[in-house]
């Protein structure tokens, strides 16, 4: 008891036993206690003969209360004394109670919040779990380590992805650029029948570049937008790490609560279906390539010239499957643009003095290989031009040396 501060003594002294607040129109019951008289009225109640005093249980009479004076005046000097002391030694070790003027010495874990004293005696913190200041500082800040591994280890998680999702999307833009340089350096070897193609197809890759170059930007901007949500949220709990207990515990539930709530999603994956249209483009443009070409079509005797649309025959062997005229199958031919279904098409043939030429149209003969399906027109030397029909057809010698011929289909006449 020597040890004990008499200011708190004299603070003690003031308090109601039954409110614990600063004496408010102190009385005196018989057995000598003194009591707020609101409380000792609202604990004796009606009883009128007698009652027992409740700090030590002696049978008094309720209605022997009498003013204690005296004890009003010490009380508010005390209360003067008392807010300039107890807020001098206080402002040592951390805040005072707002309401109680008090140190606040304990920590209340249902309303995660500070408390004085008075406060862990009222009502409201009764039935509450609440533990030493000192204590609840060690456990908080526990947690919050805790959780600054869980963030960190996100943040590095995502750092991860999006350096693999920016190498990812380089290395497609590289393949784009390889496509690129490969369709360019395919149509320099051919004529200029293949320049609207390959404008159409340079068109598409641009689209295609364009789609990876906007979802990757789109992509790798919302993880850097994740990152440095996450580092805001590190730097705040970081700096709720370094301040003094009482600030740190202040609203400590609040800040686990916005970190646990602001907590982000696992990240999407790069969007796999751009790499499998660059793949897809890739290898529709291979296709069309070898499409270019004689090779696919098995003619021992043909070649095809390096500007890609001029064939010549070294021989005039017998080649083909469909039903048609004698003289048309005792020449050579070679299919010279892809099966159409529908639609009109035109192409031009160009002729180069030769001797003997001929050009047309043919129909599928997988259905009937014993119905012609071929209208062509042609060149027979010195003879004229001839129409290649069930029954060939003379037109009678020629007059001119044709130089190019148009060829035009129309649905109608097929």
């Amino acid at each position: 008891m020597a040890d004990q501060n008499p200011v708190q003594n004299l603070c003690d002294e003031a308090t109601c036993p039954i409110c614990l607040e600063y004496f408010r129109d102190p009385v005196m019951i018989d057995c000598g206690h003194n009591f707020c008289q609101i409380c000792i009225s609202q604990h004796f109640g009606k009883s009128e003969a007698e009652a027992s005093c409740p700090q030590c249980r002696e049978i008094v009479r309720p209605r022997k209360m009498k003013p204690n004076r005296p004890l009003a005046s010490i009380v508010e000097i005390t209360k003067k004394f008392s807010v300039q002391t107890i807020r001098g030694a206080a402002e040592a070790v951390g805040k005072l109670c707002n309401k109680h003027q008090e140190p606040l010495k304990l920590f209340c874990e249902d309303d995660v919040a500070l408390l004085c004293l008075v406060c862990d005696k009222s009502k409201e913190h009764r039935e509450h779990k609440v533990i030493p200041k000192e204590e609840a500082l060690e456990k908080y800040k526990d947690e919050v380590s805790e959780r600054l591994k869980v963030l960190r280890k996100e943040r590095e998680a995502i750092v991860s992805l999006k350096l693999k999702e920016e190498t990812e999307n380089q290395e497609l833009l590289a393949q784009a650029e390889t496509e690129r340089q490969k369709i360019v350096a395919e149509f320099k070897q051919m004529h200029k029948l293949l320049e609207e193609q390959e404008r159409i197809l340079l068109a598409q890759l641009k689209e295609l570049e364009d789609n990876i170059k906007d979802i990757g930007k789109k992509h790798i901007a919302e993880l850097s937008k994740e990152i440095e949500s996450i580092e805001g949220f590190i730097k705040k709990m970081e700096n709720k790490q370094e301040q003094p207990a009482n600030d740190f515990l202040q609203d400590v539930g609040a800040t686990l609560k916005r970190c646990i709530a602001g907590k982000c999603e696992t990240p999407l994956a790069y969007p796999s279906e751009l790499t499998e249209q660059i793949k897809t483009f890739s290898n529709a443009i291979t296709n069309k390539f070898k499409a270019y070409r004689s090779e696919d079509l098995e003619v021992p005797t043909l070649y095809l010239f390096r500007n890609g649309n001029y064939i010549h025959s070294s021989q005039l062997n017998r080649y083909g499957h469909v039903a048609c005229s004698d003289e048309l199958c005792a020449w050579s031919y070679v299919m010279g643009t892809e099966r159409f279904t529908s639609g009109c098409h035109s192409w031009v043939m160009n002729m180069r003095n030769e001797p003997l030429w001929a050009f047309g149209v043919a129909r599928d003969h997988s259905q009937d290989r014993n119905e012609t399906r071929v209208w062509a027109f042609g060149k027979k030397s010195r003879d004229g031009y001839i129409a290649f029909t069930s029954k060939n057809v003379s037109l009678g010698p020629p007059f001119n040396q044709w130089q190019q011929v148009r060829v035009f289909r129309m649905p109608e006449l097929l």
